[in-house]
């Protein structure tokens, strides 16, 4: 019976050192699944990534980021909404990062014939995305805007 015992404290012992280690390992592993760099500005993105992205005139609270090593990133608060704009060469699908569920999809052509793509989740959030000379981009828009406002935002990022 002792033998039984002393069998159980050892795996007993085994296995809560077993769960530190492992908790160890968890942490180290999400500290650099999604790595935010934080950037100075977006010339950083044509250094860095080949990628010409910045926030539209008359944006505040602009902040740059570098994510994973391959997507551009720029948030930005313009006429009292937040937006994020991202572009990436490598990253195509869901490059927006939005995973509700799409209440309204709309789609529409704008010169040189490219897609852009506009969903709207139940929670109000828009988020567009279109593809130009090998880049892919989207807009996170944390609000509703018409759509020929978010269709001239489109035009003038490929220009």
């Amino acid at each position: 019976m002792k033998i039984i015992i002393l069998f159980i404290c050892l795996c007993l012992a085994s296995s809560i050192g077993g769960c530190k280690n492992k908790d160890e390992s968890n942490y180290n592993q999400l500290s650099i699944a999604n790595p935010y760099d934080s950037v100075e500005s977006s010339n950083d993105f044509s250094d860095n990534l080949g990628i010409t992205l910045d926030a539209p005139f008359g944006a505040t609270d602009v902040s740059y980021f570098i994510l994973n090593k391959k997507i551009a990133q720029v948030d930005f608060v313009l006429n009292d909404i937040h937006f994020t704009f991202r572009a990436s060469k490598t990253v195509k699908d869901m490059l927006h990062g939005v995973y509700e569920p799409v209440k309204k999809y709309e789609q529409f052509f704008i010169e040189n014939n490219i897609e852009v793509n506009i969903n709207t989740t139940d929670d109000g959030t828009q988020t567009v995305t279109w593809s130009n000379n090998n880049i892919n981009y989207s807009l996170t828009i944390d609000g509703l805007l018409d759509t020929d406002t978010i269709l001239s935002f489109v035009q003038a990022s490929i220009q």
